[in-house]
């Protein structure tokens, strides 16, 4: 239940810090290993909740890097994605936004894109 507990930190640290995204990364950061991954995905899924646009999440996943956190805030971004969006297409155009190859790989697995061949 500890890495639900993080999730909820995550969600709950965006509201104290009012979205601004450098702050909930700083505060989920201190979050000791292994839960500071969750901490990152509660923070990712709340961002995009909020607003119904994966802006603030990319740019929030950004900040984190691709750290060990950083694959599990793009597949909570990418879970996100796939509320917002119906088709694998627009989906795939939106985790391509990752950048970063393994970035690119968390975001399709949380939308549910299946890997290029």
């Amino acid at each position: 239940m500890r890495a639900v507990c993080f999730q909820s930190l995550g969600r709950d640290i965006t509201s104290y810090t009012r979205g601004i995204r450098r702050r909930p990364a700083d505060n989920c950061h201190t979050a000791s290993e292994p839960y500071r991954p969750s901490c990152y995905f509660g923070a990712a899924k709340a961002l995009v909740d909020w607003t119904a646009t994966t802006e603030a999440a990319f740019s929030f996943c950004h900040i984190v890097g691709h750290e060990a956190g950083g694959p599990t805030c793009y597949q909570a971004l990418g879970e996100e994605i796939a509320t917002l969006l119906a088709s694998l297409p627009e989906r795939e155009e939106q985790c391509l936004r990752a950048q970063e190859p393994q970035a690119v790989t968390a975001c399709r697995l949380g939308a549910g894109v299946p890997a290029p061949r």
